[in-house]
Order: structure tokens, then C-alpha cells, then sequence
């Protein structure tokens, strides 16, 4: 049975929790080439590629630069190189600056000429660091080029001539951001550091974070910095101005790419392999691919999924057209079917997992924008997207849904779960379904124990007695998920005395605990739909099992793991809870450390941890 403090600790799980006057819609999207390696615009909205060629150059392989009309429909002209290039930057004219990779590790700043026939310049030679690194790239509006060399930044002459300058930062440099006075920000391991156009150091600020920062200036020259954890908006004299924080969980938007429009609004392409909590005015269903757009003060804008991008792909990049659109380039998924004929390419020949193509895709601001109400359902103990199954405990999130107000029904072992409340109402082929919580940006459900697995289900959100737009969903006979604590990969869990699991309070190497899991499937006999579990205990159709992920000595390097089954002492319905949540309880490894995941009938929940006692 679950104890006051584990219920609370599953409804936290559980609870993670208009009309817009902002929004980003469709605009176009086309096919690219494959090899995609950067994008950029310059004044005019000219849209500049770098991508990686197949063909052996003299220094390894080769890299090519092409530059397509602002609206994307015609080439204007291709550069090939006959070495790789790692980075590239374009300032506001059309410049267009490379560093190449050379075969004997020196490193050197190239720039083409304004026809993209030849070089105009090649820098000097830069002395690299003792460990090999590819240098970033930066430009300023005078057309002065910025590189590092580990933790030294170096400024070129706009004619790429000479070096004005080379001097050491506090450590390691992300990211570089140069404004029209040849003023240069960067980024290190803890600070953001300010160089004067001489050179000199002008301030060190420290960051509220120290993961995966990348420094952008605003239209006024102000630094803006992606943290890893949310954005730190700095002013000339490098006070910080604001700190907005990304919302628990958010982990796509670490290292994610970056930019900000003329008002300085924040776009932030970002990836997750779990839901996204919250999107808002979505363009797309559910995905890994999205993007948020977040205003100076902190309001979020809009979180949307990106339509057509591919489950495994990397965050975006994010540039502006001249327009105020925003473009991005995703790998698309297997179903992609662009709106339009592209000058690059017409697509994979014959799609296989093992290649994608990129593709361009153009949002812009547009008031009437398709929006999705319903933009995704996930397992609500682990939070991951995929089919659902009966009596499977689900998250619906979107924008519009309920009040703004959060509601958590009751019930009893005599009255089951409401399938109305708050004047929400969800159905699964017409059959409304319990309703656990509900709430503008998310509802949480009970799927029906009578959901038909074999096909799709139609789900179909109602509030205040007007219907949102139903999507399609996928169906299986069994989901597993665990409970976690949210934003960590720690179960929910007793200990063998019954005590909650916890850093505090962990349980003892080779003791019992008990975890909660959602998804296992059919139980017998069949229960009411949001009927609490009473006794005699129901049973599993399908039996849990548990295996632990233990260090395998004989992998490659030692650095793998093997599977290793857990003694299982119990697996059912879990006691005077809703129907759907399971209960495992099982013997732990007497390794600390060791990731933990449930089965049944061949399926496996996301690996979780249990802290155990030293």
C-alpha cells in the first residue's frame, strides 16, 4: 500500500505541471543536401550552407558553401573546398568567413569573395593549443574576424592581413559575439568576459550556470547568454539584468542552439526524448524537435513542436530572414513530405534509417497559425511519448485544455475517478475516461480498460462543451514506465520498512524495495475504469520482471554493461490506488549505482536509480 508521503511523491510526478497574441506559423519547408554542417543570413536575408563533402581533399575531406536567394528558391552561387571546413560566419554584407581543418593541425581564418568565385584571404597562420581543438568563428560588422585557440581569443584585420590582437580568457571559450565597435564577448567555463576593441578586459560576470553557454548580443549590443539552465540577460557594464530559468526537466535545452530576434525575444531550438512540459500554441503534435521562443521579461511566447523532424535529430540551428521569419534545418523523419520543390535536392531516392536528409523549414509570425490544442500524450510515471495501452496512466499536454486553475477530483473505494471534472472531458474512441487532474496545459487521464490495441485510437479533449481537435494515437498491449521523482532518474520507492527512498533515507544493499509502475497491461479480474484497487488483490495478465544493468569487465574497455535479473517478490495492482498503477517489489544488486529497469512480455520501462546505503 502506498504510504501519505509516497502518494505525494507520485501525485508530484504526476502534476508536473487562450488566445495567443504571439505566434510563429508554417511558413514553407524544402528539402536540403545531406552533410549539413552550419546556416547563416546575412542584411540582406541571403541564406548561406556549409556542408560536408564525401570527396577526399588535399587535407582530409571536402567542405562546400552555398549561398541561396532570401526566399530559399534559387542557388545564387556554390564554393568548393578542397579541405574540410569546421566553422563558418557571415557578416551583415555577405562576407563569408571559413576555418579550414588542416592536415597538420594549424589553424587559419579564410575568407571568399563577395561572388563565392575564390578567396579573397587567407589569415596567417594561428599557432594552435597543445591539444587539438576546432577553433570557433566569429564576425563583426566591420568585417574583423574572432577565433579561439583553447583559451585564447584572437581578432584578425578586416582585410584577414594581420593579427590585432591575441589574449588569454579565463579558461576554455564556448562561444564568441562581437558587436559593431569591434567589442567582443565570450563565454568560459564560470564567466562572461568582455574585450574592449583594444583588446583590454572590460568585465567578468558570473554565470548562474556552467553548462553549454553561448553568448548572443541583443539590438542594443547587451549580452544575452543560454546557460544550459535558462538565459542571463546582461547590460553594457555587465550587470545582470535578468535570469529566467528553463522549466525542471527541460534537459533538449542544454548546449541548444540560440538567437534573438530585433525586440529580443529568445528562440531556442531544443531536443528531448521525453514530453516537453509546457508547450504553448504548438504547430505540431508530439515530438523531440521543438522550439520556445521566450520574451526579454521571461513570458514564454510559444513552445512549439517542429513539424517533420526526425526522432534522433540534433537541435536546430535558428537564424532570421529579413522578413522575421525564423529558419531552422532539421533532419526530417521518414514521412516527411515537404510543401514545396527544393533547388538543393528532391529527397532520399529510397529513405532508410540509416540516411537522412535535412530540411529547411520557415515560420513566421501569423496570427491565424494552425495551432494543436492537443499536442502530445505521454506515460505519465516516465514521462516518455509512444503508444499507450489500457488502464495506462497518460499526460495530455497542449494549450487551451482545462482552467487555468489546476483541479484534482476524488475518489473512493466505493466512486471511482470522475470522468468529467472542471468541465474537462476526454474520450478514446468516443469512450470518456477518468479524469485525475485537470488543468490548462495538461490533463491527466486513466486510458479505458476497454481501449482496442490492436489499431489506433481517436482521443478528443472537450472543455467547457466545445471539442478541441482530436488527434490519432498509437496503440500497444503494454507500456512500462516507473514512477521517478521528476527531473532525476530516482524511482518512487519504499524501502523494505515501508519508509520512503530517499538521499536522506536510503535503503540497504540487498534489501527489498518496492517501485510503482505504469503501463503493465491487462489485470484480472477487470476493474471499473477509474476504480480504486480494494481487496482481495487483482492480479497482472503479464508478469513483471526486473533487471539490473551491472558494469560488464569483459566489454570493450570495460566501459559496457550485462543484464543481471532481480529477484522479484512481488508484482500487482498496486493496493487502494487508481487501477493502472502496479507495484514491484524486488531484492537490489549490492552494487551501488546500478540502473534499474522493469519488463513485461519482452518490453522494458526507462532505466531508474534507488539510493542505497553506502
Amino acid at each position: 500500500m502506498l504510504s501519505k508521503p509516497l502518494l505525494a511523491l507520485v501525485c508530484a510526478s504526476l502534476l508536473a505541471s487562450a488566445e495567443p497574441n504571439f505566434v510563429l506559423g508554417f511558413d514553407y519547408s524544402q528539402w536540403l543536401f545531406d552533410r549539413f554542417r552550419a546556416m547563416a543570413t546575412d542584411s540582406s536575408g541571403a541564406i548561406y550552407l556549409l556542408r560536408a563533402e564525401t570527396t577526399p581533399g588535399i587535407d582530409g575531406l571536402q567542405s562546400s558553401v552555398t549561398k541561396l536567394s532570401a526566399d530559399g528558391k534559387s542557388i545564387l552561387w556554390t564554393y568548393q573546398f578542397q579541405t574540410e571546413v569546421s566553422r563558418m560566419a557571415v557578416d551583415p554584407s555577405g562576407g563569408v568567413y571559413v576555418t579550414p581543418i588542416r592536415g597538420d593541425g594549424a589553424v587559419t581564418v579564410a575568407k571568399l569573395d563577395a561572388r563565392g568565385s575564390g578567396i579573397a584571404w587567407t589569415s596567417p597562420t594561428l599557432i594552435p593549443p597543445p591539444q587539438p581543438s576546432f577553433p570557433l568563428l566569429a564576425v563583426d560588422a566591420k568585417g574583423r574576424g574572432y577565433t579561439s585557440l583553447g583559451a585564447k581569443l584572437v581578432r584578425l584585420s578586416a582585410d584577414g592581413s594581420a593579427i590585432e590582437y591575441s589574449i588569454m580568457a579565463a579558461g576554455a571559450i564556448y562561444s564568441i559575439a562581437a558587436d559593431a565597435t569591434g567589442a567582443a564577448f565570450v563565454t568560459t567555463g564560470s564567466l562572461l568576459m568582455r574585450f574592449a576593441p583594444d583588446g583590454s578586459v572590460g568585465f567578468k560576470a558570473t554565470l548562474p550556470t556552467a553548462s553549454g553557454q553561448r553568448v548572443v548580443l541583443d539590438a542594443n549590443g547587451n549580452p544575452v547568454v543560454n546557460t544550459g539552465g535558462g538565459l542571463a540577460r546582461f547590460d553594457a557594464n555587465g550587470a545582470l539584468i535578468s535570469s529566467t530559468a528553463f522549466p525542471v526537466g527541460s534537459t533538449g535545452l542544454l548546449q541548444a542552439s540560440f538567437a534573438l530576434d530585433k525586440a529580443g525575444n529568445a528562440y531556442i531550438a531544443g531536443t528531448s526524448q521525453s514530453a516537453y512540459h509546457p508547450v504553448k500554441n504548438t504547430l505540431a503534435p508530439c515530438g523531440t524537435q521543438f522550439l520556445s521562443v521566450v520574451a526579454p521579461d521571461g513570458t514564454v511566447l510559444q513552445t512549439t513542436y517542429l513539424p517533420g523532424a526526425d526522432s534522433i535529430g540534433t537541435p536546430s540551428p535558428v537564424v532570421f530572414g529579413t522578413d522575421g521569419n525564423v529558419l531552422l534545418v532539421l533532419e526530417a523523419a521518414q514521412s516527411f513530405v515537404p510543401s514545396r520543390p527544393s533547388p538543393l535536392s528532391s529527397g532520399p531516392a529510397h529513405p532508410t534509417p540509416v540516411l537522412t536528409i535535412p530540411m529547411l523549414l520557415s515560420l513566421s509570425p501569423t496570427a491565424t497559425a494552425d495551432l494543436f490544442p492537443l499536442a502530445c500524450i505521454s506515460n505519465a510515471a516516465s514521462h516518455t511519448f509512444g503508444p499507450v495501452t489500457a488502464g495506462e496512466l497518460l499526460e495530455l499536454s497542449g494549450n487551451g485544455l482545462g482552467p487555468e486553475q489546476g483541479m484534482m477530483p476524488n475518489a473512493t473505494l466505493q466512486t471511482p475517478y470522475p470522468t468529467r471534472a472542471s468541465d474537462v472531458q476526454v474520450t478514446f474512441d468516443g469512450t470518456p475516461t477518468p479524469i485525475l487532474w485537470a488543468q490548462d496545459r495538461q490533463v491527466n487521464v486513466v486510458a479505458p480498460w476497454s481501449l482496442n490495441t490492436m489499431r489506433d485510437t481517436q482521443v478528443c479533449v472537450t472543455y467547457r462543451d466545445v471539442a478541441l481537435k482530436c488527434v490519432s494515437w498509437p496503440t500497444v498491449g503494454w507500456t512500462p514506465g516507473v514512477f521517478i521523482n521528476y527531473s532525476t532518474t530516482f524511482a518512487v520507492a519504499l524501502n523494505q520498512d515501508g519508509s520512503v527512498n530517499s538521499a536522506a533515507n536510503p535503503a540497504a544493499s540487498g534489501s527489498i524495495v518496492s517501485v510503482f509502475v505504469n503501463g503493465l497491461g491487462s489485470i484480472a479480474p477487470e476493474q471499473a475504469d477509474g476504480a480504486l484497487i480494494n481487496l482481495p488483490l487483482a492480479n497482472n495478465v503479464f508478469a513483471a520482471t526486473v533487471q539490473a544493468l551491472v558494469p560488464d569487465p569483459l566489454s570493450p574497455r570495460g566501459l559496457g554493461t550485462k543484464e543481471v535479473a532481480a529477484e522479484v517478490t512481488y508484482y500487482g495492482p498496486a493496493p487502494f490506488r487508481v487501477a493502472g498503477i502496479s507495484q514491484v517489489n524486488f531484492r537490489l544488486n549490492t552494487n551501488i549505482g546500478v540502473t534499474y529497469r522493469v519488463g513485461v512480455a519482452g518490453g522494458f520501462s526507462q532505466g531508474f536509480r534507488i539510493f542505497i546505503a553506502q
